[in-house]
């Protein structure tokens, strides 16, 4: 099992566009083949920075994934709100 998680901050200008796509991604990443866990929560204390945590059955499923266009496009749309250098951590459990 594997679980990365992604911390990361956007263009307050850019909420609410932010906000329409994750509430429209999240659905679609969490029915990517082995996908197990998809979310995004935001930090309480330091507004508009943003934690994504996924959880994958395996190195090799979210290799697959990282290889489609689905991925190269929700990637891509994603940074585009990101203002900060992100910060990606992954554990295997």
């Amino acid at each position: 099992m594997l679980m990365i998680t992604g911390k990361f901050a956007i263009d307050p200008a850019e909420r609410e566009e932010f906000l329409e796509f994750v509430r429209t991604l999240i659905p679609v990443e969490r029915n990517v083949a082995g996908c197990t866990a998809f979310d995004i929560y935001e930090d309480v204390l330091t507004p508009n920075t943003f934690l994504l945590v996924e959880q994958w059955e395996s190195e090799a499923a979210l290799d697959a994934y990282t290889e489609t266009e689905a991925y190269a496009e929700h990637d891509d749309t994603l940074n585009s709100f990101v203002v900060s250098e992100p910060v990606w951590e992954e554990y295997q459990f």
